[in-house]
């Protein structure tokens, strides 16, 4: 056929040839239409194989899935279950538990799957994932009266509460290696260990962590940097490894509720006035009536206000005061005392033991091959190891009388009155053991594989013209005995003053 003929066969057949076009589109349509049918059709079948299934949520993981006050399973991703039974026609047989027992009946097989949960490796190893349901940020959350922490590395002088065998209790150990994270069974013993000043700080999921502090009345004691979250994660279908099939009906299930059912989802359990989770009506009444007293006080102390800006700018000025000389107490990168507060207490205290003829004790200490750290490890991780190091010295003590304080470089000091050479023995011992346990790598040391201290331990009992320059250097001496001795180890002398 030449190309003469393929022009008069298009011109000439045109009529023909678009009715047959017309029919092949519809025969093409009505294809894809039976083929997208059977496709849908298959995947709710597929859904719908389950006839029952059970499923382990946590009893305290508001908002998305937690025990409410009538005993009923709800939040944000019970919901998504729900509307996914709808879908599939499936029975659901929840089963709530504290966190840390809702892995274990996963992955003991003793339920069908999990509500929600973020992914880890140490989980993969005993649970098959399967469809995301939503997505959160998490966030650390610190007392008020604190310094403001602005990042992860600003944790590291604190106890972190954290869910046992939550994501984020791995999360955080990872990247505060001289952090202390500590574990809690549920949120409800962390809020406990926060009210009873145990605890300042903790990390959770955001709506988690504000929802506690508001049940638990701390709302307005604690805060967190909104812009900085330690991560965004997503929620996850789990069951116990090899329940391939299982999963799989899952997510065919998961797939028929949409996206904009779950944005409704979402939004319920989320916005500003939902259910419990916000402030209650009745806490807003009363915001809303000390507002009307604040306002009502303003017109009424009006007339007075000139003598009162006077007086609360001399209080304001007093208390710059105040702060300033606190702030000259304090060493400014372990926050605990520094030399001159030392010297001060001591100078009282020496006046106080002779006076009572009363024992006085003094430990000092010294991070042993500290140089050798800051070389290895750099400046800023050593920061980091002098904040431990007094955190854990602090931790040591029980009574408020006695002082630990940076006396100066890597060298601490401590004051024991009314302490004689056993008690102040004792106290030196848990200091030795506590910089142990921190268990700060430390590669470069002759000592020890981990951080250690020497400690030169001075006690004097009750006697005359107590001189605390001589007390200091005396102390000093023994500790230089214990590096001359091999370090990580303890000197003690006992003496009557003279």
């Amino acid at each position: 056929m030449n190309g003469r003929t393929v022009h008069l066969f298009l011109v000439q057949g045109a009529p023909v040839k678009f009715i047959d076009i017309f029919r092949i589109i519809r025969a093409a349509a009505i294809l894809f239409a039976w083929l997208l049918s059977a496709t849908i059709n298959a995947t709710v079948s597929n859904a719908a194989a389950l006839e029952k299934i059970s499923i382990a949520y946590c009893i305290d993981c508001v908002p998305f899935h937690f025990q409410n006050k009538d005993g009923q399973p709800d939040g944000m991703i019970i919901d998504i279950w729900r509307r996914w039974s709808a879908r599939t026609g499936t029975e659901i047989e929840f089963k709530a538990a504290p966190w840390t027992e809702t892995l274990r009946l996963v992955g003991d097989g003793e339920v069908d799957a999990h509500a929600g949960l973020f992914y880890s490796d140490k989980r993969a190893v005993y649970l098959e994932y399967g469809a995301d349901l939503t997505e959160t940020e998490t966030h650390f959350f610190h007392d008020k009266k604190l310094p403001p922490i602005r990042d992860i590395k600003g944790l590291a002088p604190y106890k972190v509460g954290v869910l046992d065998r939550d994501f984020v209790e791995g999360f955080l150990k990872e990247k505060l290696p001289y952090g202390t994270v500590v574990s809690f069974r549920s949120y409800e013993d962390i809020m406990k260990a926060l009210v009873a000043g145990r605890l300042q700080v903790f990390a959770a999921d955001t709506p988690t962590g504000i929802t506690h502090l508001q049940r638990s009345e701390l709302g307005f004691a604690y805060t967190y940097p909104v812009d900085k979250p330690l991560y965004r994660n997503k929620w996850l279908v789990a069951s116990a490894r090899g329940n391939t099939q299982l999963i799989k009906k899952i997510d065919a299930g998961m797939a028929l509720v949409t996206s904009d059912e779950r944005r409704e989802i979402s939004k319920k359990w989320t916005a500003l006035g939902a259910t419990e989770f916000v402030l209650s009506k009745t806490v807003i009444a009363w915001l809303v009536i000390a507002l009307m007293v604040v306002v009502f006080a303003g017109i009424l102390l009006w007339n007075y206000a000139l003598q009162r800006r006077i007086k609360e700018r001399t209080e304001a000025l007093e208390a710059a005061n105040e702060k300033l000389e606190s702030l000259s107490y304090s060493d400014s990168l372990t926050q605990i005392a520094n030399r001159r507060q030392f010297d001060d207490v001591l100078n009282k205290e020496c006046q106080r033991a002779e006076r009572n003829k009363s024992p006085l004790s003094i430990i000092v200490m010294d991070v042993d091959f500290f140089k050798r750290f800051n070389d290895n490890y750099g400046h800023a991780a050593g920061d980091e190891c002098l904040k431990s190091v007094a955190m854990a010295l602090c931790d040591c003590l029980a009574r408020p009388t006695d002082l630990v304080a940076r006396y100066g470089g890597e060298e601490f000091v401590c004051l024991l009155p009314e302490t004689n050479g056993e008690g102040a023995r004792k106290i030196a011992e848990q200091f030795l053991e506590a910089i142990r346990m921190l268990r700060i790598p430390h590669e470069h040391s002759a000592a020890a594989d981990v951080v250690t201290i020497s400690i030169g331990c001075l006690s004097v009992e009750h006697g005359r013209d107590l001189s605390p320059d001589r007390l200091v250097d005396e102390a000093d001496r023994l500790m230089y005995q214990s590096k001359q001795g091999g370090r990580n180890r303890i000197t003690v002398e006992t003496r009557v003053a003279e």
